[in-house]
């Protein structure tokens, strides 16, 4: 985008906080700025152009399907799914160890695998590395909550 484009930019974004006139009134008020409507219409697609380059994964679920890559999911089993809303119900986990326990496993996918050869993660994919994330943030845990854990870490984790 060039320094032009940006300044129509800027322009169009002010309309778009006072309100649109309609097509005529807009032409009109963009002629009197000293910008033609080619001028207009390709600084739109210009920003238009950019945004969706910044954002790939809506740059794919607007290309043709033979040009869009695969999204890359998996999911996790039901059993694995209740082991975690269970440390989560007993204040093992919060949202954010959720969230390192899920990026651990996103880690170990294979990564040239299409979205058909994913694994689903099972109990026993999981099981590790939500002991890792507690282990590690163990110091992070309230007195009781260790203690408790301490003495249920065979019951989850064997």
């Amino acid at each position: 985008m060039n320094e032009r484009q940006a300044q129509i930019i800027l322009w169009y974004s002010d309309q778009l906080r006072v309100g649109l006139e309609d097509d005529g009134g807009l032409l009109e008020s963009a002629r009197a700025e000293g910008f033609s409507e080619a001028e207009v219409r390709d600084a739109i697609q210009a920003a238009q152009d950019q945004v969706t380059a910044a954002l790939p994964v809506t740059a794919d679920l607007m290309a043709p399907a033979d040009e869009a890559r695969a999204l890359r999911v998996t999911q996790l089993s039901d059993e694995a799914t209740r082991f975690l809303n269970t440390l989560g119900d007993l204040g093992y986990l919060n949202d954010a160890l959720e969230d390192e326990v899920l990026d651990l496993l996103m880690s170990e996918l294979p990564a040239g695998a299409s979205a058909a050869d994913l694994p689903n993660i099972e109990l026993e994919d999981l099981r590790p590395h939500v002991a890792t994330v507690l282990f590690d943030r163990q110091q992070e845990l309230d007195v009781e909550t260790l203690r408790l854990l301490e003495e249920e870490w065979r019951l989850a984790f064997h």
